[in-house]
């Protein structure tokens, strides 16, 4: 019976992180352009696929991994567009919307506006 617990939670495991595959990847966003988040997106991406603290790619986007990385405030707009939650919380209960607040980069673009009415719509 334990054997097939473990098993069980391995394969559902190992299918989360199929499934969140580059969007969980710290590195491949510090150099990932617009069109290349579309080909993985519509290669099946879970566009609410969670990262360690519960972060969703659009936390990613507009959070920049905490300020670490290059911002393209493009994929905003990609993430949006394939359905990614603006309302979703993490771990800490912020929504992107909380992190796009301190995101120079986007504040007053088009994509902060987008994300802006997602939230509250």
């Amino acid at each position: 019976m334990r054997a097939s617990i473990i098993a069980l939670m391995l394969m559902f495991g190992s299918q989360a992180g199929a499934e969140c595959g580059n969007l969980c990847d710290e590195e491949w966003w510090s150099t990932a352009a617009e069109a290349e988040l579309q080909d993985v997106l519509d290669g099946g991406a879970d566009v609410m696929a969670r990262g360690g603290l519960g972060d969703t790619p659009l936390h990613d986007a507009v959070e920049c991994f905490r300020g670490l990385l290059i911002c393209d405030v493009g994929r905003v707009q990609v993430l949006l567009h394939a359905g990614a939650d603006a309302k979703a919380k993490n771990k800490e209960g912020k929504t992107p919307w909380d992190y796009a607040q301190n995101n120079e980069r986007l504040k007053g673009t088009k994509n902060y506006w987008a994300l802006n009415d997602a939230q509250y719509n």
